[in-house]
């Protein structure tokens, strides 16, 4: 019980820093600010936005897999994931711009 009981709170802190991660670089990327200021939007929005949250990195986690699974196919899912990622973060943007 205790092992499953730590496997879950390692699964969240992976969760948690994957849902921040996959929002930090298009914060970067949109909006000029320091560190503190990117990392709090990251957090921000990974909170703000649970299911657009929840898609990226599951984006994310199936092209790793993917990727390992048949190790060729990065050329096409590593430009296929970015458009799809990008395509969801132009409108969370978009809608945060209103």
């Amino acid at each position: 019980m205790q092992f499953s009981g730590s496997f879950l709170i390692l699964g969240l802190v992976t969760f948690l820093f994957l849902a921040i991660t996959v929002y930090l670089f298009p914060s970067m990327a949109h909006f000029d600010a320091n560190w503190k200021d990117i990392i709090r939007n990251s957090i921000t929005m990974a909170i703000a936005y649970p299911v657009k949250t929840v898609l990226l990195v599951g984006i994310f986690l199936a092209t790793i897999f993917l990727i390992y699974i048949f190790p060729i196919s990065i050329f096409i899912l590593g430009s296929g994931s970015a458009y799809l990622s990008y395509s969801i973060y132009h409108r969370l943007y978009e809608k945060l711009a209103k």
